[in-house]
């Protein structure tokens, strides 16, 4: 299988397996750097793939703790493809499960404006998470000393650039489409 979920290839790689694991950063930079280099084909592989069989419908995943900046970037690199190959099918076809992560950042930064309501406080409005899926644990009281939670200018910076770029692809794309929620979704974002 690949390796976290993500083809070297140099063959032998099946793109739809869901026994991989789905490490986060690494299907982010592997998607990032792909875009980049414009092997738009292994981009969409890597962007399929990805959200065929680790992110599941409500922007949860199949994995272990959540990256909440890498799941942000998520957002920006879908837009990216999009930007860069003009094939919005991806973006149409697993749109649930991208707006499920953009529904779960939302209701943190929700969370966070209402956990932090002074707008002076510099944590106001932005998310709490983890940015490292290593640090994740359960505790029954998430603001407990235990807990790895806090707001990070990581998550807040890739939120907000997630929504922004993300928003105005799905506009774009959705009034192409003759898509009304997208276009919808869109402009919320």
């Amino acid at each position: 299988w690949p390796r976290y979920g993500i083809c070297s290839g140099q063959g032998g790689c099946s793109y739809g397996d869901p026994k991989s694991q789905g490490f986060q950063e690494v299907a982010t930079a592997s998607l990032a750097a792909s875009l980049e280099l414009g092997a738009f084909g292994y981009a969409r592989l890597v962007l399929e793939n990805y959200l065929a069989h680790y992110v599941r419908s409500h922007g949860r995943l199949f994995y272990r703790g959540y990256e909440m900046a890498q799941a942000a970037r998520l957002l920006t690199l879908a837009a990216d493809f999009y930007a860069f190959t003009g094939d919005g099918a991806p973006l149409l076809k697993h749109f649930a499960k991208l707006r499920g992560v953009a529904a779960l950042l939302l209701a943190r930064r929700d969370d966070a404006l209402a956990r932090f309501p002074d707008a002076s406080d510099p944590r106001h409005g932005m998310p709490v998470g983890n940015d490292e899926a290593d640090l994740f644990r359960v505790t029954a009281n998430p603001a407990s000393a235990q807990s790895t939670e806090m707001p990070f200018y990581s998550i807040a910076a890739e939120t907000a650039a997630g929504f922004a770029s993300l928003g105005s692809a799905w506009a774009k794309l959705g009034a192409a489409r003759g898509r009304a929620d997208v276009t919808a979704t869109g402009a919320a974002l």
